[in-house]
């Protein structure tokens, strides 16, 4: 638990549109030679279904922990989460006549079963994620109302009396254990599409309240490493996880995109260089992935999936920024140009990160995938968690919408 006169403009716009280009390119399906939208939409495809055939009991409608699953041990609430959240991916692939389709009203009812709230605030973050998307996908109020009432919950655990010389933030837990980048950066991005959908600006407010609290208190400005939380005597853990970097990632791309201040973009470009530079290890291709350290294991393991969605978000959002500012006289011409440079560098990225799961991390046997993105591929015998092909599935996934749209 991120001005010029006219042949300026033009030459500046010519260069932009050539890196986008070429990042484009680079960013997609079909491995590090270029985009090919049907090969990574069969690659998400193969991977969530493996998921599903996998990980789904029909008897306790419910995701497994493990496969196999011998001992019949159902997953964490929060993990549920994100296993549904594949799925969600896996119908804004394929649409309503897929399979997919489906799966939402018997996930729907597998959590209704079992009740809407959690003992963690970032666990309900994740629940409220899910059924927002399901909303969006559908348009069928039952799920937005759920999540907002599962979000009321979360923002009443905005605290002032605690901790410390730190007076503010989200609890993590309603033990009151500790305040996390967990219970803070998730909660301001999903607050902020919340306010898209509803015009209740008592979500936009909340999330300016709590997002400027975290950066100014948990965030290290040299770096970008995000802190992952404090007690309630104050103290910093400064505990390092693609996650955490990830949600401050969403959470700084969804602020720009509500004040449209380039200034987040920056925050988000800063959270993301800390991934680079510390988060990330070299595979036997030579290539650059996410990595939680050889010790990653439990809720760990899911991680690392979390973090490349956000980043493919970020991307997308950069990229609409990169156009817009090209031609903008009132842009900043060094902010376009570290623009594009993000750009090109988190294209890459992102590229490397799904092409070692395809190419390394996965058992082509098995059709599931390791917990280490640079691999090797888990053996055929092996026992596998959920979370595991949750984060690679969902990985993949966000690699696909993102050439297919």
């Amino acid at each position: 638990k991120g001005r010029r006169e006219a042949d300026s403009e033009m030459g500046m716009t010519s260069a932009v549109f050539v890196v986008i280009l070429v990042v484009a390119v680079c960013f997609g399906g079909g491995g590090s030679g270029g985009v090919d939208a049907q090969s990574a939409r069969t690659k998400a495809d193969t991977a969530l279904s493996s998921f599903w055939s996998k990980f789904w009991s029909p008897s306790q409608n419910y995701i497994l922990d493990y496969y196999p699953g011998d001992n019949g041990q159902v997953t964490a609430y929060w993990t549920y989460a994100q296993g549904w959240y594949i799925m969600l991916q896996g119908l804004d692939l394929f649409g309503s006549g897929s399979p997919y389709a489906k799966y939402l009203p018997m996930m729907y009812a597998g959590q209704q079963k079992r009740g809407w709230y959690s003992g963690y605030y970032d666990d309900e973050t994740w629940m409220t994620m899910s059924l927002t998307y399901a909303y969006q996908l559908t348009g069928n109020k039952t799920y937005l109302q759920t999540a907002e009432v599962i979000f009321a919950d979360v923002m009443s655990a905005w605290d002032t009396t605690c901790c410390g010389s730190h007076r503010g933030g989200v609890w993590w837990d309603k033990k009151h254990t500790q305040k996390a980048t967990a219970s803070n950066g998730g909660p301001v991005s999903i607050a902020l599409v919340l306010y898209r959908i509803t015009g209740n600006s008592k979500y936009a407010a909340w999330a300016m309240q709590v997002y400027i609290f975290w950066y100014d208190q948990m965030v290290n400005h040299q770096n970008g490493q995000v802190c992952d939380h404090f007690t309630p005597n104050g103290d910093q853990v400064w505990w390092s996880f693609t996650y955490n970097q990830g949600m401050l990632v969403a959470a700084a791309t969804e602020m720009y995109k509500h004040t449209k201040n380039s200034l987040y973009l920056g925050h988000a470009a800063l959270y993301f260089q800390y991934i680079q530079n510390s988060l990330s290890t070299t595979t036997s291709r030579g290539q650059h992935v996410m990595y939680d350290g050889s010790g990653c294991s439990g809720d760990c393991t899911e991680f690392k999936g979390i973090a490349y969605r956000f980043l493919v978000d970020y991307y997308q959002t950069l990229t609409e920024y990169v156009a817009t500012a090209s031609n903008d006289s009132g842009a900043d011409p060094s902010d376009v140009k570290l623009s594009e440079a993000t750009l090109a560098t988190l294209g890459e990225f992102l590229n490397n990160n799904t092409d070692a799961i395809w190419g390394l991390a996965r058992n082509s046997q098995t059709e599931l995938f390791a917990v280490h993105w640079g691999g090797p591929a888990p053996g055929n015998n092996d026992r596998i968690s959920q979370s595991q092909q949750n984060s690679a599935a969902m990985a993949l996934s966000s690699n696909a919408l993102h050439v297919s749209k």
